[in-house]
């Protein structure tokens, strides 16, 4: 071999490590190097997920003010409609009978809501919870009408007449108000007054008679009316 032909050996064989150095530092670099896009991906990703969450709570937040809403409007649509029935027939006031449970659950709108929707816009500061397992919506014909709700007991000292107690309720608002109570079929423990500012009243014990399983009413002016659907509230009352 010539010492030309050596030289260009060796320039050769210097050319190809250099090259391998640099392609193995290139594969070992490949390994720490930060690559900004993969973080981005990365970044983008948790940004996407953080809205998605804000979305869907958004969401459920707005659906259930909807539904609120939807409930209010349906509780105030049936008030509209009962009140008109009450103008029709010329009463003082309405009762309704919702249902007849042995829950120990007072949650009315859980109970009715369904059903009844005007439960939903009666707070718990016109809920008159008693011993019982009837519930009683009171509907006053318009927003004059006083009502009172007082418990109803059974003097034994004077023969078991029947007399007012204490009293639970009172407005003169004209508000709805709902009731639970009866502990016994037939042996009513509250009494409702209605009164106008004319000085009319009525008073009268929420109960369902024994025969037929409807409301019973009082039979004299001012009336008041039955606003029970029967199909809805118990299958053993009889609407014939």
């Amino acid at each position: 071999m010539t010492v030309k032909n050596a030289l260009r050996l060796t320039a050769v064989l210097l050319c190809a490590c250099m090259l391998l150095l640099t392609l193995g530092g290139c594969k070992i670099l490949q390994g720490l190097v930060f690559d900004p896009g993969t973080k981005k991906t990365e970044t983008q990703d948790a940004s996407l997920t953080e809205n998605t969450t804000d979305t869907a709570e958004k969401t459920d937040t707005t659906d259930t003010a909807e539904t609120e809403t939807d409930k209010a409007t349906k509780g105030e649509e049936q008030l509209s409609d009962f009140r008109k029935t009450l103008s029709e027939s010329g009463s003082i006031a309405g009762v309704c009978f919702m249902g007849y449970t042995e829950s120990s659950d007072s949650d009315a709108e859980k109970l009715y809501g369904e059903e009844y929707p005007i439960v939903s816009d009666i707070p718990a500061e016109r809920q008159i919870i008693c011993e019982g397992s009837e519930y009683y919506c009171i509907v006053p014909a318009d927003d004059s009408i006083a009502v009172k709700v007082c418990q109803w007991y059974f003097d034994e000292n004077d023969d078991y007449t029947g007399k007012a107690g204490k009293v639970l309720y009172e407005s003169r608002t004209g508000e709805p108000v709902l009731i639970r109570c009866n502990a016994m079929e037939g042996i009513p423990n509250i009494i409702v007054t209605v009164s106008s500012g004319g000085g009319e009243y009525q008073e009268f014990n929420p109960q369902r008679s024994l025969e037929n399983g409807k409301v019973l009413l009082p039979q004299s002016e001012p009336f008041v009316a039955d606003l029970t659907d029967y199909s809805k509230a118990d299958p053993s009352a009889n609407a014939d």
